[in-house]
């Protein structure tokens, strides 16, 4: 299956909206009190959290109908690099030099997985094309 450019859209959205969600999540640990359930219902950076967390879901089960998980699902993990920077501006977290490798790594995987399926792709046209 070819991925579209549509299925890309909505990953990258889809890793956006996560971010989003585990932002949500830092403000709600500060007002929950965990003996306390009311206190998770009544939290609103929780409730937000879900709501993106679920959102984020309905757009990760539509890209992934229109293309290759293993093209995709890599491209969800620059979530972890919108988290780092996410938190950097609105916490303050300090990035250090192994999280700057992290973001390197991730980059260079999404990379390689995006090139070895472009090489799947051409070659199964070949194979296609000889039959």
């Amino acid at each position: 299956m070819k991925t579209k450019s549509l299925a890309i859209l909505l990953i990258i959205i889809a890793s956006i909206l996560t971010s989003l969600a585990q932002v949500a999540y830092k403000f709600a640990a500060d007002w929950i009190v965990y003996t306390n359930i009311i206190s998770f219902l009544t939290n609103y950076p929780f409730i937000i959290g879900l709501f993106l967390y679920g959102t984020a879901g309905v757009f990760l089960v539509k890209s992934f109908k229109r293309g290759d998980v293993t093209v995709l699902y890599p491209l969800f993990a620059s979530s972890y690099i919108l988290v780092i920077l996410f938190s950097h501006y609105i916490f303050g977290e300090v990035i250090t030099s192994y999280k700057w490798i992290g973001v390197a790594v991730i980059i260079f995987g999404i990379t390689l997985v995006s090139i070895g399926s472009k090489k799947k792709s051409s070659a199964m046209a070949y194979d296609a094309g000889a039959v």
